[in-house]
């Protein structure tokens, strides 16, 4: 008789729980009463029980002498365990383990239980990295139609694409975004600028050297990363002194203060913006920074002259002073 599968066998959010114990990890994980009361709702029980069952169905079991201190101490800290004991601090991590726990194996294995630190079992982890090459699966092939979509300038099915697969994650990207019910408009509208812009910060970019800049940007804005694969990237970008990845950030800038600038025009109460550069910003950036500037005054951003290696990182902010 084939015996039925256990609950978390076909649980997205407790297989991701499960990987994360593929690395030693504390038994009280996790210890953070947000991150506690968030696994609990998609676990649809306390993080705790979960991980009750996982021990008990030896998907999970505690962690061995080294495991554990690997886990517990850095490396500062066993140096210092290694000096009370007038043994030598050379060496890496695993070599301060054993040599602790050849000099000292009672009182290693003491603080190890008191560590209660848990692991995967061989059969948790085979289970786990199932479970993750699924995900890394699942995630190539929706990127690759997202590609796709780009490249034939659909980019609504683009928008589209991401949102549907953030929806079916266990813990969606960004923070109160309701991804099954998420307006794709914007972020539509922010990849039609992308695509039809030639912002001035790259203005001595050749056309040419323009549409893999275009996916890249495009690709940070969707997935909200400030850095892509190098292979969505051209090697070198003439006509500008950032690298690539920097070059196809400004252009995602671009568009987002764009999209920004005209969201605060329509809200009305503003009758212009200030702009808030960085700390470390270039002389041309810090030009800019604190002056009032009416609409229809208001000054490009990302600046078309930055000389920053980071690019310009100015702000538009809201301001209703003349």
């Amino acid at each position: 008789m084939l015996r039925k599968p256990a609950r978390w066998q076909s649980s997205a959010s407790h297989l991701l729980l499960l990987t994360k114990f593929v690395h030693p990890q504390p038994g009280d994980y996790p210890c953070n009463k947000h991150w506690g009361q968030a696994w609990a709702e998609v676990l649809q029980e306390p993080v705790q029980q979960a991980i009750k069952h996982f021990i008990a169905q030896k998907m999970i079991a505690p962690a061995n002498t080294a495991e554990s201190l690997d886990a517990i101490y850095k490396v500062t800290e066993l140096g210092q365990m290694l000096r009370e004991r007038s043994l030598k601090v050379s060496g890496k991590k695993d070599v301060l383990i054993a040599r602790l726990i050849e000099a000292d194996p009672k009182a290693m294995a003491a603080i190890a239980a008191k560590g209660n630190i848990l692991i995967c079992t061989t059969e948790g982890r085979a289970a786990a990295e199932i479970f993750t090459r699924q995900q890394e699966i699942e995630r190539a092939t929706v990127e690759k139609s997202v590609v796709s979509a780009l490249e034939r300038g659909d980019f609504h099915e683009a928008s589209r694409l991401v949102a549907a697969f953030e929806a079916q994650q266990v813990f969606g990207r960004g923070l109160g975004i309701d991804w099954a019910r998420h307006d794709t408009t914007l972020d539509a509208e922010k990849l039609r600028i992308i695509y039809s812009a030639h912002p001035g910060i790259l203005r001595r970019v050749p056309a040419n050297e323009m549409p893999r800049l275009r996916l890249a940007a495009a690709w940070m804005s969707l997935w909200g990363t400030s850095r892509v694969d190098p292979a969505l990237l051209p090697s070198n970008v003439p006509g500008v002194r950032f690298d690539p990845q920097t070059a196809a950030r400004m252009l995602m800038f671009y568009a987002s203060h764009k999209i920004e600038l005209g969201r605060l025009q329509q809200m009305g109460f503003a009758k212009g913006v200030t702009i808030l550069s960085a700390s470390d910003s270039c002389e041309h950036c810090r030009s800019l920074a604190g002056r009032f500037y009416l609409w229809g005054e208001v000054p490009e951003l990302p600046h078309p002259d930055c000389e920053h290696p980071m690019g310009c990182r100015c702000q538009y902010i809201s301001s209703s002073r003349l």
